[in-house]
């Protein structure tokens, strides 16, 4: 994911700051995600909503500061952390689970190997 992240972000055309703490913003919710998930050991929507938690938080605090200081948006820090969160939340929190809750079940079809 971070590599496709910074990827996007550069073959788009993005700023510098964007670039590079955009990606970070990636990178910091995929490792959290994943030490979460090694965690709990578990599929209960209460351990898939907290694995969720990590990239909502990293991007809520870090693309606001992207916008305001890469790209000049108006608003202020704090309307664009509300804004960015919102938007995470529906994406991670609400569709990104009822996505995992669909492919739970065929995820050994899916991510089948040959050595299996």
């Amino acid at each position: 994911m971070t590599l496709g992240c910074l990827l996007a972000n550069i073959l788009t055309g993005c700023a510098l700051p964007d670039v590079i703490f955009g990606t970070l913003a990636t990178f910091l919710g995929a490792v959290f995600t994943n030490r979460i998930s090694r965690r709990l050991h578990s599929h209960t929507l209460m351990s898939q909503l907290l694995c969720s938690l990590p990239p909502v938080i990293s991007n809520t605090v870090i693309v606001p500061l992207i916008l305001t200081y890469a790209y000049h948006i108006p608003g202020g820090i704090p309307y664009l952390m509300f804004t960015v969160g919102i938007g995470e939340i529906l994406s991670c929190c609400v569709l990104g689970l009822i996505l995992l809750r669909a492919l739970l079940p065929l995820r050994h079809r899916l991510f089948e190997t040959e050595n299996s």
